[in-house]
């Protein structure tokens, strides 16, 4: 199984948390994918914890390196935009597009959110929660 990531579990990887080390294994093991926007999701998402806590704020620039570096196959959103809009009154459009891509290459999504777990049970999508 060749998972796509979404920036949830991706940030908890890059912040070497407990599940973000069982995110860090997947990623090491197997191939990963994500649309193209995770890289920006995952910025925003660092700058927040950095803003809310300025001890974060030095690890920064390594982490988003670690994020460039790290074996994520990217796809373009374009082909992904209406599919991703389908579910919008269950998951974040934003969200939808992880779901969008795990549809289309027939794979499990990798997220630590159990909000869009949740959202997703009974869907015709595996999601894998680590932890």
């Amino acid at each position: 199984m060749s998972p796509v990531l979404d920036a949830s579990a991706a940030v908890e990887m890059l912040r070497q948390t407990p599940a973000g080390t069982q995110v860090a294994a997947v990623v090491a093991s197997r191939a990963v994918s994500a649309p193209a926007h995770v890289d920006a999701e995952v910025l925003s998402a660092l700058a927040r914890l950095a803003r809310a806590d300025p001890d974060e704020e030095p690890a920064v620039g390594r982490r988003l390196t670690v994020l460039r570096d790290a074996p994520i196959t990217r796809y373009a959103c374009g082909p992904l935009l209406a599919e991703a809009w389908g579910p919008r009154a269950d998951v974040a459009v934003r969200d939808g597009l992880y779901v969008a891509l795990a549809r289309r290459l027939g794979t499990a999504l990798l997220t630590v959110d159990r909000r869009l777990e949740r959202a997703l049970r009974g869907s015709d999508v595996e999601v894998v929660v680590p932890g």
